[in-house]
């Protein structure tokens, strides 16, 4: 009787397997049907149940990512593409959607392996491309980025790409070059537009470091923040627009109490201007916030001397010195401390 039993229950697994087959098939179908006819969320409903029957069903899970595609169900799409790559890797679309979403998500080393893989993908290259510079390996995102930037002229955030790797790797001709280019094209970001500010306020070319600042503030950028109002600010003073800049910072510092730092420069600043009236007055107001401030009464001693009253100036300085000995130094320089 034994043989007997087994062969039964062979034959009625082999029975409920077909039927499973089936019924994973059928449901497969209709969701197809459902997809045509852009009814997703049924198409979805009936992917699934296909899956319920066979877990293994990789087309069910292909075509049930590109209905929540459609849903905009990115994350359930993604988890679906992988689960068909695992059981289907030859499938190139598939492929190709979910090195895009690994992208998206931020899985910069799957998303490569991937394009390594599908290299006849449309979009391989140019994921490969942005998952170098992603990973900061600048030198290499160069080499391929660039002849991207032809192939794709409308797609502001490959050159972009291109523009930010030559300045990590402190090429600043070239970062300077490409961040000009990248800011004319349509959809380029305010934030490219103060980064390039950025750029030429640190080459000391302060004209056109107050022109993109205020491109970017013009576009949206969000000009109320204290480091864009400290930048802006200094750029003026240097710029040759200094009441405006020091107009700038003196609201920042009724902003931010205290700004000891920032009171210090604009007496320096004004000193190197000859604006020696002014530094005074800016060290007046360090040494009101702080009586024992060295540097600002030593820098005090040097604005009368340069206004003509030696003896106060000396004084002054000689002061300075006896409260703090680490500008005896600058006495070599003949007073030369704030230039």
């Amino acid at each position: 009787m034994k043989p007997f039993f087994a062969l039964l229950i062979g034959i009625l697994l082999s029975f409920f397997s077909i039927a499973q087959s089936d019924s994973a098939s059928f449901h497969f179908n209709l969701g197809k049907e459902y997809k045509k006819a852009g009814l997703f969320p049924l198409a979805s409903r009936e992917f699934q149940k296909s899956i319920v029957f066979n877990e293994k069903y990789a087309p069910a899970y292909y075509e049930n990512g590109l209905v929540q595609l459609e849903m905009h169900q990115l994350n359930n799409a993604r988890t679906n593409f992988k689960k068909a790559y695992e059981l289907d890797p030859s499938n190139a679309d598939n492929i190709e959607k979910l090195m895009q979403l690994s992208y998206d998500y931020r899985q910069f080393s799957f998303a490569r392996q991937l394009s390594l893989q599908c290299k006849n993908c449309k979009e391989s290259k140019k994921i490969m491309a942005m998952c170098d510079f992603q990973t900061e390996n600048y030198a290499m995102a160069i080499k391929e980025l660039t002849p991207l930037t032809d192939q794709y002229p409308d797609d502001a955030n490959l050159l972009y790409m291109v523009a930010r790797s030559y300045l990590e790797l402190e090429d600043y001709k070239m970062a300077l070059l490409n961040y000009k280019k990248v800011i004319q094209m349509s959809g380029a970001k305010n934030s490219w537009m103060y980064e390039l500010g950025l750029i030429c306020y640190n080459a000391e070319d302060f004209p056109n470091a107050i022109k993109y600042f205020e491109l970017a503030a013009s576009n949206g950028y969000n000009s109320k923040t204290s480091d864009f109002i400290e930048n802006i600010g200094y750029a003026y003073l240097f710029g040759g627009q200094f009441e405006k800049g020091e107009q700038i910072l003196l609201e920042l510092i009724q902003k931010t109490p205290g700004g000891t730092n920032i009171i210090r420069d604009l007496s320096n600043i004004s000193f190197k201007q000859k604006r020696y009236d002014k530094s005074l007055l800016y060290c007046q107001q360090l040494l009101e916030l702080d009586g024992k401030d060295a540097k600002a009464l030593y820098q005090a001693g040097l604005c009368f001397l340069r206004m003509g009253q030696k003896d106060k100036g000396e004084n002054m300085c000689n002061k300075a010195i006896e409260m703090d000995s680490s500008l005896m130094s600058l006495r070599s320089k003949k007073f030369d401390f704030g230039q």
